[in-house]
C-alpha cells in the first residue's frame, strides 16, 4: 500500500459520504480539508469514513483516531496531511504486529 492508494480511499468514501447524504462535494484535491469544506462532515460522520477507508485498504484503522485532525489540537488536516497521518497509522502497525511475531 502506498500514498496513491490512501489518496484514492480516502477521496472515493468522501464523495460516496456526501453522495449519499444528499450534500454537495467540491473537488477533492490536496488542499481540500473535509472537516471544512466539506458540509456536514462533522464528529458524527468521520468516525464512519475512518471504518470505510480501512475497508477499502483492507486494513483495520482504528475508529477512535481522528484522521482528520492534528493530534491534541483543533486544527484540521487537508487531504494530503490525512493521507501522511494514515501512512504513518499503517506503518507504526506493521511495526506493532512484527514485534509481536518476534517476541
Amino acid at each position: 500500500m502506498n500514498k496513491k492508494d490512501i489518496e484514492a480511499a480516502l477521496i472515493s468514501t468522501l464523495q460516496e459520504i456526501q453522495q449519499v447524504s444528499g450534500l454537495a462535494c467540491p473537488s477533492l484535491t490536496k488542499n481540500i480539508t473535509p472537516l471544512e469544506d466539506l458540509p456536514q462532515f462533522d464528529s458524527k460522520v468521520w468516525p464512519i469514513a475512518v471504518c470505510l477507508i480501512g475497508e477499502k485498504l483492507g486494513i483495520d484503522l482504528p475508529n477512535d483516531v481522528n484522521i482528520f485532525k492534528k493530534e491534541e489540537s483543533c486544527d484540521s488536516l487537508d487531504i494530503s496531511e490525512i493521507v501522511n497521518k494514515v501512512f504513518s497509522l499503517v506503518e507504526n502497525s506493521i511495526q506493532i504486529e512484527t514485534k509481536k511475531v518476534y517476541l
